[in-house]
């Protein structure tokens, strides 16, 4: 037994005296939770965030983790745009986490609804759900594709919400008022950034708007009362009368969308003109 033991220690000798490293598994580091970090288990796919007071906040599924983040699963972007890393910890590390609240839908990025329920609702500050009472509010509040903007949430996880949110439905609409000729609209807030022209012709003005790209999505008419009386005596202009909109004590109005839209991008704001036309008031001059 000595010899073999001797012999033992020979070799080790040798080995470590050829510069030959043994395999030895070496300990994973301990884990240091430090706010913003995104966090999960070798064993479960599921992604948590660790908050302020170093707890860790389930994302309670993939379309609620994107409403706080962007890009792709190997380039997470977090909302000041630092690059986000996914880490994989141990499940010691992981059980020693005190588990927090699960993260909820972002306020103001996305609509979402419960699998239990067709109600739909924006997310206000506090976790709070304000309901969206019809699709005309819908899209003058998020576009005519409004639709595609809602997202699902577990029936499971309807308790980490409260219905007691109030929906401001001026939120991100554009004003316009034109105190020249005595109107006003409201765009949804898709037209952020829209642009207006006003051409003047003999037989009455044209308002058109639009974007940089394409500048008459849809336009308003403006018409004195000779001219207005000219348009109403002329059977060709059946249209003008069938877009008639409203009049102050000076001037009649019509409101006409554009018959094509150059820019595909702008599809969508065309098809929020009737909901856009509905929001017309002619105002006292």
């Amino acid at each position: 037994m000595k010899k073999f033991l001797t012999y033992s220690v020979v070799i080790a000798t040798i080995v470590c005296s050829l510069g030959l490293a043994m395999r030895v598994p070496l300990a994973s580091a301990a884990y240091t939770p430090a706010n913003g970090d995104l966090i999960k288990t070798a064993t479960n796919p599921a992604i948590y965030y660790i908050n302020t007071e170093h707890k860790r906040q389930l994302y309670v599924n993939a379309v609620t983790f994107w409403t706080w983040h962007t890009g792709s699963w190997s380039n997470i972007k977090a909302t000041d745009n630092t690059i986000k890393t996914i880490k994989t910890i141990s499940q010691t590390d992981f059980d020693n986490l005190v588990n927090g609240s699960n993260v909820t839908a972002r306020p103001g990025i996305k609509l979402i609804k419960f699998q239990n329920s067709s109600n739909i609702y924006t997310v206000t500050v506090g976790n709070k759900l304000a309901p969206i009472p019809d699709p005309t509010t819908a899209l003058m509040m998020f576009g005519s594709d409004w639709n595609t903007k809602v997202i699902t949430i577990q029936d499971g996880f309807e308790s980490d919400y409260t219905k007691d949110g109030v929906l401001d439905v001026t939120a991100g609409l554009q004003a316009y008022s034109n105190t020249t000729y005595g109107f006003s609209l409201q765009l949804p807030a898709t037209w952020k950034g829209y642009i207006t022209k006003t051409e003047v012709y003999s037989y009455g003005t044209v308002i058109s708007f639009g974007f940089s790209s394409w500048s008459d999505i849809f336009v308003i008419g403006v018409y004195n009362k000779a001219q207005w009386d000219k348009i109403k005596s002329d059977p060709d202009n059946e249209i003008a009368m069938r877009s008639y909109l409203g009049e102050n004590n000076q001037y009649y109005f019509t409101g006409n969308q554009s018959q094509e839209v150059g820019d595909a991008k702008l599809t969508a704001r065309r098809a929020e003109f009737d909901q856009i036309i509905k929001t017309f008031k002619a105002l006292s001059k």
